[in-house]
């Protein structure tokens, strides 16, 4: 079946080694300065706060939607449904009424905004089909902080001191790991 006003794209396929995982403390920041946009759009237009996981943009790129918003403000038969970025372009979605989620079309928006892992996006109902989307980057830090005062934690001076810390020995982490192999240790 031929939808009128879909536009054909292509995606290039994404590395799957080289996924974004959002710390818990990147996650809980987005959400925050999210919230903080969603309280500051009124209350004018329905809005929803989606923080993203991997399964909304890598692999399935499924985008569940809360059943209570979707029952109360969107249709009730599945339908294309416009997503407005920030910029003003649209991109035509699928909305499946009774799993009350967004499916082809989702895809193409996540690839196209480079959508990560912790990002957190506000979708503002601005029509019965459409919503303007605002994306929270987990890997962004908000505009009032210094990003040059940002430092990994401070690490003992000498090997003396590290050892009082721990009994642990002290692990290499920048080599490669090294599988060994199920023959040489039969």
């Amino acid at each position: 079946m031929f939808v009128v006003g879909f536009t054909c794209r292509s995606y290039k396929q994404g590395n799957l080694l080289n996924r974004f995982y959002a710390s818990d403390g990147a996650r809980q920041d987005a959400i925050e300065r999210a919230e903080q946009l969603e309280s500051d759009l009124g209350s004018d237009f329905p809005t929803i706060l989606k923080p993203m996981f991997q399964s909304h943009v890598s692999g399935g790129f499924w985008l569940g939607l809360p059943v209570y918003f979707c029952k109360t403000h969107l249709p009730h038969n599945d339908e294309i449904i416009t997503l407005e970025d920030e910029d003003g372009d649209e991109f035509p979605t699928k909305y499946l009424a009774d799993k009350t989620g967004l499916s082809g079309g989702w895809r193409g928006f996540s690839i196209d905004h480079e959508l990560e892992d912790g990002d957190a996006l506000v979708f503002q109902l601005i029509n019965p089909a459409k919503f303007k989307v605002y994306i929270i980057r987990a890997s962004e830090l908000p505009d009032n902080e210094d990003k040059d005062n940002i430092r990994a934690p401070e690490l003992p001076d000498n090997e003396e001191d590290k050892d009082k810390d721990s009994d642990a020995p002290h692990l290499d982490r920048s080599a490669k790991r090294i599988r060994t192999s199920r023959k040489s240790s039969l």
